[in-house]
């Protein structure tokens, strides 16, 4: 694998009224002005190269990396795992693509994805190439959304995310059931679908006060698949994005009938005491 040419003289790249910008500088600017890690090492894994996104990870503000390796950058167990990973690549000439988690200085723990091949140029000296793309946002988000996918789905409550306009985008096992339905079911239904018919103002009226307010909570009456009813308790939580947007709603549930049933029987066996205890004191 040679190194491409470019072309010299009238037939050169221009840019601008500024002159001709070499091939070298032209890749080091675009390594330069991005957040990847690039680098390339010798045959004794000392760097001849290193983008200024790589310089900045080690804490160097010029090229006095230069000729250093790892182990002089970084502490001493992790530039162990780094060596290994360039020595197979170097020995097998077999490109390396992987995302891991390293422990840096301090013990802070970064994810990386990282690609390393070897190359070797037109003298034949072999080289080993690098870049990183540091990913532990998008790792950190990925074990994030898994952990509420799990609270999702064990949770005692039924719990449900709604979109903008008021259609099912998810909802746990539990929340399902009390409609009963699967959880597949209720994907893309509108909310109304699990509401009594005459209670579906008095719900709306909740759902405006949940995006004046950001929350709301409040009992009315479900309707299940096989159209028998139940009354359950609600608490909505307005979902908006960083600019004020409204993305939708969480909507959480509980059967409450049983509940409500024994509340009512209590205060109708109270009314009746305090009948009995009037026509006492009247006699």
């Amino acid at each position: 694998m040679k190194p491409s040419r470019v072309p010299k003289g009238k037939n050169a790249p221009a840019v601008g009224q500024a002159g001709l910008l070499s091939h070298e500088d032209l890749v080091s600017a675009l390594l330069d002005n991005n957040f990847t890690v690039a680098f390339i090492k010798d045959s004794e894994f000392k760097y001849v190269y290193m983008s200024a996104p790589s310089r900045t990870l080690v804490g160097r503000k010029s090229n006095d990396s230069l000729g250093h390796s790892d182990f002089d950058q970084y502490n001493a167990d992790l530039a162990k795992v780094i060596r290994e990973q360039d020595t197979g690549v170097m020995q097998t000439g077999r490109p390396l693509c992987l995302t891991e988690s390293l422990r840096h200085d301090g013990g802070e723990v970064r994810h990386w994805t990282t690609f390393k091949f070897r190359y070797t140029n037109e003298f034949g000296q072999p080289f080993l190439v690098g870049i990183a793309l540091d990913v532990t946002e998008r790792v950190v988000a990925e074990r994030k959304a898994k952990e509420y996918a799990a609270f999702l789905e064990n949770a005692l409550e039924g719990v449900s995310k709604l979109s903008a306009d008021g259609t099912y985008l998810t909802c746990n096992t539990a929340y399902a059931s009390m409609l009963g339905r699967e959880a597949s079911e209720l994907v893309g239904l509108h909310w109304t679908v699990s509401a009594h018919p005459e209670d579906v103002p008095k719900t709306t009226l909740l759902y405006k006060s949940m995006l004046v307010n950001g929350r709301a909570e409040g009992r009315c009456r479900g309707l299940r698949k096989d159209g028998t009813t139940f009354i359950k308790q609600v608490l909505l939580l307005v979902d908006r994005d960083d600019d004020g947007t409204l993305l939708g709603h969480y909507c959480f549930a509980r059967d409450v009938t049983q509940e409500e049933n024994d509340r009512r029987e209590f205060e109708e066996c109270r009314a009746k005491l305090r009948q009995l205890e009037q026509k006492l004191a009247a006699a």
